[in-house]
């Protein structure tokens, strides 16, 4: 039985009910009810709910994967997504269409093993935040973790861009994209069919664009770029 909590109960519903995209966080000391507060909340609802761990991020990702594909009502053994990116997004995707309250419970336990988890889930807000009716819950204890602050340098290194197009080396045939900080077209200026940066699901590649845009994509497939962008990996020892 459920007692109590009436408040804040009536604040989550307040932002479910508003249908669009919504994230509240809920942190606290432990043992003053947290998930419990959660876990009364979803009990009738279209929920993803996954706790972190501490322990390494190859497990992280397998307990959100099994989280993701128990609530798709996979059968039989559920396959571990390739990366974080991949799975958020497919959380993204999944409610696009219905409302789904997506609980990550725990949440310093795995912004701590994966030090770039925070960052792919404000690339994933930034980009569905208009299209997706989400519901992103984070939750976690506020003295077990330390908010750290970052170089750019320790998360990401620079990649070189050795071949940088022209638009006379465009065609709208073509296959893979061409970025220039001259478009609005989500930075995509034009198609080309000799991609300098290879994309996989295992290496996200950032694209940022120039100071006056001042915006970031992860790129989703092989591509080049033409001016005034930059490119980045994440370092793999800081995951």
């Amino acid at each position: 039985m459920f007692i109590g909590r009436e408040k804040e109960l009536s604040k989550l519903t307040q932002l479910y009910n508003a249908e669009n995209f919504q994230f509240p966080v809920i942190y606290g000391r432990r043992r003053v009810g947290k998930t419990a507060l959660i876990n009364e909340f979803i009990k009738d609802k279209d929920a993803i709910s996954f706790t972190g761990i501490e322990s390494t991020v190859s497990q992280n990702l397998e307990n959100l994967s099994r989280a993701i594909h128990c609530y798709m009502g996979t059968v039989g053994e559920a396959p571990i997504y390739p990366s974080f990116q991949a799975a958020l997004e497919t959380v993204f995707r999944l409610a696009e269409n219905k409302r789904i309250v997506f609980v990550i419970d725990e949440y310093p336990y795995v912004a701590k093993a994966y030090k770039a988890f925070s960052s792919i889930i404000q690339t994933m807000i930034d980009k569905y935040k208009d299209t997706s009716k989400l519901y992103l819950i984070l939750c976690g204890s506020s003295m077990s973790f330390k908010w750290g602050t970052y170089k750019i340098s320790e998360l990401f290194k620079l990649v070189k861009i050795s071949n940088m197009l022209s638009k006379e080396d465009l065609n709208d045939k073509f296959l893979y994209p061409a970025y220039s900080s001259d478009s609005t077209n989500n930075g995509i200026v034009g198609y080309t069919d000799k991609p300098e940066f290879i994309c996989d699901d295992q290496t996200p590649v950032y694209v940022t664009f120039g100071d006056h845009t001042r915006s970031m994509n992860i790129a989703r497939k092989s591509f080049s770029v033409l001016d005034n962008v930059i490119i980045t990996i994440e370092r793999k020892n800081n995951c």
